[in-house]
C-alpha cells in the first residue's frame, strides 16, 4: 500500500511538472509564433492558393472575386473536415496502443482516471485548435460582408452552414509511462494548423482590400462623372461663352478705338480752328487795343452817347412791358372767347339735336297729313261728282220749278229729299271724317309699331341667345300668326267676294241710272235756251276745271306710286325680317346640333345684319328723299287749293251774274219758251244726253280704274299672302325635320346609353380581375419590399456617408462661387466706371464745344459792336474836328445852339417811333476783352 501510494504521488508530480513544461513550450511558442509570425512551407501536392486567388487579377475592376473566396472558403472547409477524419483515426491507433499499457500500470480507478483526465488536459494543453469562426479578430471586420455573400449563394451542404471549426480530441496518459515516450507518440505536426490560420488572415486582408478597393472605385466613378460634367461645362463655357466675351470686349475695343480716333479728329480740327480764331482775336485784340487806346481820349463823348442808349433802352423796355401787358389781356380775353365759342358749339350740338328730333316729329306728322291728304282728296273726288250730280238735279229742278208751275209741289218735295240727301251726305262725311281720324290714329300707331319692330329688329340679336323654351314660345306664336294669316286670307276672299256682289250692284245702279236719265230726257229740253248761254261760260271754266283736274290727278297718281312705293319697300323689309326670323331659327337649331360652328354662323348673321342695316340706312335716305319731294308737293297742293279757292269765289260770283241775268231773261224766256220748245227740243235732248253719257262714261271709266287699282292691290296682296303662306310651310317643314331628326337622335341616345351600360359591366368586370390580380402582385411586392429594406438601410448608410462628402464638396464650391460672384460684381463695376468716363468725356467735348461756340458769338457780336464804335468814333472825331475848328474859328456857340436844336429834335423825332408800331430794337452792349 505504500508503495502504491509513493507510485501515485510520483506520478501525479510527473504529470504536473510535464503540464507546467507543456504549459511554459506553449507559451513560448505563441510568443514566438506571434513575434515571428513565419509562414512555413506548404507540403508537396499542396493546391497553390496564389495561382486560384490572383487569377482573374485583369478583371479586378469590373468584377469582385467574392464567388473564388466563397469557393476558398468551401474548399478550406473540406481540408478541415478530412484533418479531423485523420487526427480522430491516428488517436484511435495510438489509443488502441497504450491501451495495454496503461492497464498494466495503473489498477485504481481513480488514479486512473485523474491520470486520463491529467493526460486530456496535457493534451489538449498541447494541441492547438483550429477555428474559422466570424469573430475572430482578423475577420471580425468582413463578418457581414461574408454573411451577405453566402446568404446570397445557395449552399446545400451542412458543413457550410456552421462555423468553420478545426478541433481533435485527444487521449489520456498512464502516470508511469515516461514523458518521452508520451510525446513520441503523439500526432505528427504537420503544419497544416498553421498555414490554414495564415490563408484565412490573407483571405480576410483581400475581402477587406476587395471592399476598399470597391469604395474607392464607386467614389471614383462618380468623380469621374463629375469631372467631366464639370469639364463639360468648362468646355462649353470656353467654346460659347469666352467667344462671346471676346467678340464683346473686341467690339468695346474697335467701338472705343472708332471713338478715341474720332475725338483725336475732332480734338485736331478743334485746334485748328482754335488756332486760326486765336489768330484773329489776337488781330482783333490788338486792333481792340488800338480801339480801346483811342476810345479812352475820347472817353467822354462815348459816355454821354451810352447814357442817351441807356435812356432809350429804357423806353425800349418800358413799352415792351405796355405789349407785353396788352399780349395778356389778349389772350385772356382770346381763352374766353374759345370758351364761349365751346359753349356755343355745345348749344348749337344740343339745338341741332333738339331740330333733329322736330324735324323727325314733322316728319311723322308729314306721313300722316299725307295719308289723310290722299284720303281727302278721294273723298273730294267723290264728293265733287255727287255734287255736280245734285247741281245739275237742282238745275234741272229749278227749270222744272220754270216750265211746270203745276210740279212745284213735287219739285219742292223733290228738294226736300234732296236735302235730306245732303244731310244724309254730310252725316256720311261727319263719319268719314271720323273714319279718316282714327285711320289717322291707326297709321300712327302703326308707325310706331313699325318703330318698335325695327328696334326688335336690333334687338333679336340680342334675343338670339335665350333658351329655347322662348324660342318654342315663339314658334307657338309664330303658329297662331299664321292661322291668323290664314284667317285673313280668307277675309280677303270674303272681301274680294263682297267686291264681285258690288260690282253686280253697281251694274243694277247703272240700268237705274239709265232709266232716271231717260226720265230727266224729257226735263233737259226746258233747259235749251239757259244752255246756251251759259254754255259758253261752262266751256272755259270747264277747260280751266279739266286743266287742274288733270294736273291734280297727275300729281296724286305720282303720289300714289310714290306710296305704292313705300309700301312695297315696307313689305320687302317685313319679308327680310322674316327671312331673317327663320334664319335666326334655323341657326338656333344648328347651334344646338353643331357647337362648334355657332362662332362661323354668329359672324355670317352679323354680316347679314350689317348688310341689312347699310340697306335700311340707304331706304332711310330714301325715305328722306321721298319726304323732301313730298313736302314739295304738299307746298303744290297748296297752291293748288289757293287757285281753287279763287275758282270759287269766281264761281259764286259767276253763278250770281248768271242769277241775275236769269231774273232779268224770265220774261224773255218765258215768251221764247213757248216758241222755240218745240223746234230745238230734240238739238237739246241729243246734245244734252250726249254729254250726260259722256260724263257717266268717264265716271265710269274711273271708277273702273279704281276697281283695276283695287284688284291689283288686293291681288299684290293676296301674292304677298301666298309668299307668306310659303315661308310658313317652309318653317313647318323644317320644324317637321327637325322633330324627325331630334327622335333619331334620342334613339340614337337610348342605344348608345344601352351599349354603355353593357361596356360598362364588362369593363367592371374586368377591372376586378385586373384588382384581384393587383392584389396578389401587391402580396408579392410586400414580400419584396421586406427584402429591399435591408438593402435599403445599407444604401442609406452609404448615402449618409457620400453626403457629408457632396456637402464638403459643395461648401468649397460655394466659396468658389462667391469668389465668381466677388470678380462680377468687380467686372461690372469696372464696366459701369468705364461707361461713366466714356460719357464724362463726351460731355466735357461737348462743353468745350459750347464754350467755345460762346465764345465765337460773343467773339463776333463784339467784332460788329467794334465796327458800329469805329463808324460812331468816326464820326465823333469828324464832330470834334468840327468842333475844334468852329472853336478856333469862333463860330462854338453857333455849334451848340445847333447841336441842343438837332438834339431836341432827335428826341422829339425818337417819341413817336417808340408809340408807333416800330418794332424794339435789341440793346447794344459793350463786350471788353
Amino acid at each position: 500500500m505504500e508503495n502504491s501510494e509513493i507510485a501515485v504521488k510520483m506520478a501525479e508530480e510527473n504529470i504536473t511538472a510535464e503540464g507546467n513544461h507543456l504549459q511554459e513550450d506553449e507559451q513560448q511558442t505563441v510568443i514566438e509564433s506571434e513575434c515571428l509570425d513565419v509562414v512555413y512551407p506548404l507540403p508537396d501536392g499542396w493546391p497553390r492558393l496564389q495561382e486560384k486567388l490572383f487569377k482573374r487579377r485583369n478583371l479586378y475592376f469590373r468584377k469582385p472575386t467574392s464567388p473564388s473566396i466563397s469557393n476558398v472558403i468551401h474548399h478550406l472547409q473540406q481540408l478541415q473536415d478530412k484533418i479531423e477524419a485523420w487526427s480522430r483515426e491516428v488517436e484511435l491507433e495510438i489509443l488502441s496502443q497504450r491501451s495495454s499499457s496503461l492497464n498494466s500500470v495503473v489498477d485504481d480507478g481513480p488514479s486512473y482516471q485523474e491520470g486520463r483526465h491529467g493526460l486530456g488536459s496535457k493534451l489538449s494543453a498541447g494541441r492547438k485548435q483550429l477555428r474559422f469562426a466570424a469573430d475572430s479578430a482578423q475577420s471580425s471586420e468582413d463578418g457581414s460582408i461574408y454573411g451577405s455573400r453566402l446568404e446570397s449563394r445557395p449552399v446545400t451542404e451542412a458543413s457550410i452552414s456552421n462555423d468553420l471549426l478545426i478541433q481533435g480530441t485527444g487521449a489520456f496518459m498512464p502516470q508511469d509511462l515516461p514523458s518521452v515516450e508520451m510525446l513520441d507518440d503523439e500526432l505528427p505536426k504537420l503544419g497544416a494548423e498553421d498555414v490554414i490560420d495564415e490563408v484565412v488572415t490573407l483571405l480576410g486582408r483581400l475581402e477587406s482590400d476587395r471592399q476598399d478597393t470597391e469604395s474607392l472605385l464607386e467614389k471614383e466613378k462618380k468623380r469621374v462623372v463629375w469631372l467631366q460634367g464639370k469639364i463639360d461645362t468648362l468646355a462649353h463655357k470656353r467654346l460659347v461663352e469666352l467667344p462671346k466675351a471676346v467678340q464683346k470686349e473686341h467690339e468695346a475695343c474697335a467701338a472705343d478705338i472708332a471713338e478715341l480716333k474720332w475725338h483725336c479728329s475732332y480734338r485736331g480740327r478743334q485746334l485748328t480752328r482754335v488756332k486760326n480764331k486765336v489768330e484773329n482775336g489776337e488781330m482783333l485784340n490788338a486792333r481792340l487795343n488800338e480801339d480801346i487806346a483811342f476810345v479812352k481820349k475820347h472817353c467822354p463823348l462815348v459816355e454821354e452817347k451810352l447814357d442817351l442808349e441807356m435812356e432809350a433802352m429804357k423806353r425800349i423796355d418800358e413799352a415792351q412791358d405796355q405789349t407785353i401787358g396788352e399780349l395778356n389781356k389778349m389772350v385772356e380775353k382770346m381763352t374766353k372767347t374759345q370758351n364761349k365759342s365751346h359753349e356755343a358749339h355745345g348749344k348749337a350740338d344740343m339745338e341741332r339735336t333738339h331740330i333733329k328730333k322736330e324735324l323727325d316729329s314733322v316728319r311723322d306728322a308729314l306721313t300722316t297729313i299725307n295719308h289723310e291728304l290722299d284720303e281727302a282728296k278721294a273723298l273730294h273726288t267723290s264728293y265733287s261728282h255727287k255734287c255736280n250730280d245734285l247741281r245739275r238735279k237742282l238745275l234741272n229742278n229749278s227749270q222744272e220749278k220754270v216750265v211746270l208751275e203745276n210740279r212745284n209741289e213735287n219739285a219742292r218735295t223733290a228738294e226736300k229729299m234732296e236735302g235730306q240727301n245732303v244731310k244724309q251726305t254730310q252725316d256720311m262725311i261727319v263719319d268719314a271724317e271720323f273714319e279718316h281720324r282714327r285711320l289717322a290714329d291707326q297709321n300712327y300707331q302703326y308707325n310706331l309699331k313699325i318703330d318698335k319692330m325695327r328696334g326688335d329688329i336690333k334687338e333679336l340679336k340680342e334675343v338670339a341667345e335665350r333658351t329655347n323654351k322662348e324660342r318654342l314660345k315663339e314658334l307657338r306664336g309664330r303658329e297662331q300668326r299664321c292661322n291668323e294669316m290664314s284667317m285673313d286670307i280668307e277675309d280677303i276672299q270674303v272681301k274680294l267676294k263682297h267686291c264681285k256682289r258690288q260690282k253686280v250692284a253697281d251694274a243694277k245702279n247703272m240700268e237705274r241710272i239709265i232709266r232716271e236719265m231717260k226720265k230727266v230726257e224729257t226735263q233737259l229740253e226746258v233747259v235749251d235756251e239757259e244752255h246756251r248761254n251759259t254754255k259758253v261760260i261752262n266751256n272755259s271754266m270747264r277747260g280751266k276745271f279739266n286743266g287742274e283736274k288733270d294736273k291734280v290727278a297727275l300729281k296724286e297718281d305720282q303720289i300714289q306710286m310714290t306710296m305704292e312705293g313705300l309700301h312695297k319697300q315696307h313689305k320687302e323689309e317685313t319679308h327680310a325680317r322674316t327671312i331673317l326670323q327663320a334664319r335666326i331659327l334655323a341657326d338656333s337649331t344648328d347651334f344646338q346640333k353643331l357647337q362648334r360652328e355657332a362662332k362661323k354662323k354668329r359672324d355670317k348673321v352679323g354680316k347679314k345684319s350689317n348688310e341689312i342695316e347699310i340697306v335700311v340706312a340707304g331706304i332711310l335716305k330714301e325715305v328722306e328723299s321721298q319726304r323732301s319731294m313730298k313736302a314739295d308737293r304738299l307746298k303744290t297742293i297748296s297752291d293748288l287749293e289757293t287757285v281753287i279757292g279763287d275758282l270759287k269765289v269766281k264761281h259764286v260770283e259767276t253763278e250770281n251774274n248768271l242769277k241775275e241775268k236769269k231774273s232779268n231773261l224770265e220774261p224773255k224766256h218765258k215768251q221764247l219758251q213757248t216758241a222755240y220748245l218745240e223746234k230745238q227740243k230734240k238739238l237739246d235732248y241729243m246734245t244734252a244726253r250726249t254729254n250726260f253719257i259722256q260724263n257717266k262714261l268717264a265716271e265710269q271709266s274711273q271708277s273702273e280704274n279704281f276697281m283695276d287699282r283695287v284688284i291689283k292691290n288686293t291681288s299684290e296682296a293676296i301674292e304677298e299672302l301666298s309668299g307668306e303662306l310659303e315661308e310658313q310651310t317652309i318653317k313647318l317643314e323644317t320644324g317637321q325635320r327637325q322633330e324627325k331628326e331630334l327622335k333619331q337622335n334620342l334613339t340614337e341616345v337610348a342605344a348608345r346609353l344601352e351599349k354603355g351600360d353593357d361596356q360598362h359591366l364588362e369593363h367592371m368586370e374586368a377591372r376586378r380581375i385586373v384588382l384581384e390580380e393587383l392584389e396578389a402582385q401587391l402580396k408579392e411586392c410586400l414580400q419584396q419590399n421586406g427584402c429591399h429594406a435591408g438593402k435599403y438601410r445599407l444604401l442609406q448608410q452609404e448615402f449618409y456617408h457620400q453626403k457629408t462628402e457632396l456637402l464638403k464638396e459643395f461648401e468649397i464650391r460655394i466659396g468658389l462661387e462667391a469668389s465668381l460672384k466677388d470678380h462680377k460684381q468687380l467686372n461690372c463695376l469696372q464696366v459701369r466706371l468705364h461707361d461713366a468716363l466714356t460719357r464724362y468725356f463726351t460731355l466735357r467735348g461737348l462743353y468745350n464745344e459750347n464754350k467755345l461756340a460762346g465764345f465765337e458769338e460773343s467773339s463776333q457780336e463784339n467784332a460788329d459792336r467794334i465796327l458800329s464804335l469805329q463808324n460812331e468814333m468816326d464820326q465823333a472825331i469828324e464832330t470834334i474836328s468840327h468842333f475844334l475848328s468852329d472853336q478856333v474859328d469862333g463860330t462854338a456857340m453857333k455849334m451848340v445852339t445847333a447841336a441842343a436844336d438837332t438834339a431836341l429834335q432827335r428826341d422829339g423825332g425818337d417819341a413817336p417811333k417808340e408809340n408807333g408800331t416800330a418794332p424794339p430794337q435789341a440793346p447794344t452792349q459793350m463786350v471788353w476783352t
